[in-house]
This record gives structure tokens, sequence and C-alpha cells, in this order.
């Protein structure tokens, strides 16, 4: 019985390890983007109030894609 919940944490884990190296690479990427450019307005966000609010990403910023490419799934099972 051991090895089996065994087997299962690990698939577990290395469920959610796989479900995040994509978001991860991107992160990655942007991340060294912004130390080689400290001085470059790559990401810009503000809250001009009264319910507006402005977020704007360079090109070829890809969470966004990954994140929607997830939609159905995260609806249908929420924050489980």
């Amino acid at each position: 019985m051991f090895c089996v919940q065994l087997a299962t944490r690990r698939d577990k884990t290395l469920n959610l390890l796989e479900g995040c190296a994509p978001a991860t690479k991107e992160l990655a990427l942007w991340v060294a983007k912004i130390v080689d450019q400290p001085t470059a307005r790559l990401f810009v966000a503000g809250d001009g109030g009264m319910g507006t609010t402005a977020d704007f990403v360079p090109e070829g910023f890809g969470i966004g894609q990954l994140i929607s490419r997830h939609k159905a799934v995260s609806d249908k099972w929420g924050p489980e």
C-alpha cells in the first residue's frame, strides 16, 4: 500500500512541475530581458481610478496565451 501512495504523490508532484514548466520558461526569458535592459519599459501597469485600469505587456509575452489555453479546465475545476 505504501508504494501506491508514494507513486501517487510522485505523479501529482510531477504533473504540477510539468504544468508549471512552460510558464516558468516564459517568465525566465522575460526576467533575463529585464536584467539585460534595466531602463526599458517592457511592462506597465496602472490604476486610473474610477474603475479604469491599464496593463501593458511587450509583444511576444506569452503568459496570457498559456493561461487562455487552459481556461475551460480552470472554469470547470476552479481553485481545486
